[in-house]
């Protein structure tokens, strides 16, 4: 199953190609823009979502994050799962479940990104959650209208112009 889903990204991958731009589909909300250009003698691969290795050991990777995936309630806000688990709002009103997950998350990431100051742009309908330290960087993207799903992307050794970039650029 998972070799077909490799395939059918592939080929929708290049379908997708225009402009020198490819579009990575996470979903029909959560599409990541990347220059054609880059993906020569890139791998991509797919493990919980489709990552890519760039040519220059690079390295981006995308997730989808629904409230099945983690296990939360069915009233859960799934708008808010960014802002718990980056600390950016107090853990409260949460059932003990969630509360431990987010709390062990949180103390994962400060511990693994130095404890770095969270940057959050808005518009265009859409939150965006970035977070960087030395060659590693985590973002949240949050489309307003989905309230089913929200995508987390992740790179190593890529520039945090080009991680910010590449994550305001998504469609």
């Amino acid at each position: 199953m998972k070799n077909l889903y490799i395939i059918l990204t592939i080929t929708a991958m290049f379908g997708c190609s225009s402009n020198n731009l490819t579009y990575f589909s996470y979903s029909p909300d959560f599409k990541v823009v990347i220059s054609t250009n880059d993906l020569i003698s890139a791998k991509i691969y797919s493990s919980d979502g489709v990552s890519i290795k760039f040519s220059d050991n690079s390295s981006l990777s995308g997730l989808l994050i629904t409230k099945d995936i983690d296990g939360l309630s069915s009233n859960f806000n799934i708008h808010d799962y960014p802002k718990y688990i980056l600390g950016v709002k107090k853990l409260e009103g949460l059932s003990r479940k969630e509360t431990d997950l987010f709390a062990n998350s949180l103390d994962e990431i400060k511990y693994t990104y130095h404890n770095q100051a969270v940057n959050r742009f808005a518009g265009n309908s859409k939150e965006i959650y970035i977070l960087c330290s030395d060659n590693l960087c985590l973002s949240f993207i949050v489309k307003l209208k989905n309230k089913e799903q929200i995508l987390m992307l992740s790179s190593t050794n890529v520039s945090q112009q080009k991680f910010t970039k590449i994550v305001k650029g998504i469609k």
